[in-house]
């Protein structure tokens, strides 16, 4: 119940933020130089910050899957017991609710990302 609840309230934040972000983003036009990775004409935008961002995401997905996975061997080796069963119960909704937060965060971290990435979406 309590991880439900913090579930719900950072969802609403997240959404809240982002909704925020999109009707004040394209009130600032000012003109930005992007920074580019070592020599190269790369910027650090694309270079760097979105390979890692979905890379931790991506991590976080397959930890997700692996407690998902565990916790269904668990259920099935839990003999019927009640206290092993609602364990396991537990855990793999735990996991679901990961993997969905996962495909969330990646879908708001390349929307957010594209629309840095490329001003004209702001206009």
């Amino acid at each position: 119940m309590i991880f439900m609840n913090i579930v719900k309230k950072t969802t609403t934040g997240l959404v809240a933020s982002l909704v925020l972000f999109v009707t004040k983003a394209s009130l600032v036009k000012a003109q930005v130089t992007i920074p580019t990775v070592g020599n190269e004409d790369t910027p650090l935008l694309e270079g760097f910050v979105i390979p890692l961002l979905n890379t931790v995401v991506g991590i976080g997905a397959i930890v997700a899957a692996a407690v998902l996975i565990y916790n269904g061997f668990l259920y099935m080796t839990a003999s019927g017991e009640e206290g092993k069963v609602d364990k396991a119960t537990k855990g793999i909704t735990y996991a679901i609710v990961g993997l969905i937060i996962a495909a969330i965060a990646f879908m708001i971290v390349n929307f957010v990302i594209g629309l840095i990435a490329d001003p004209q979406t702001m206009e």
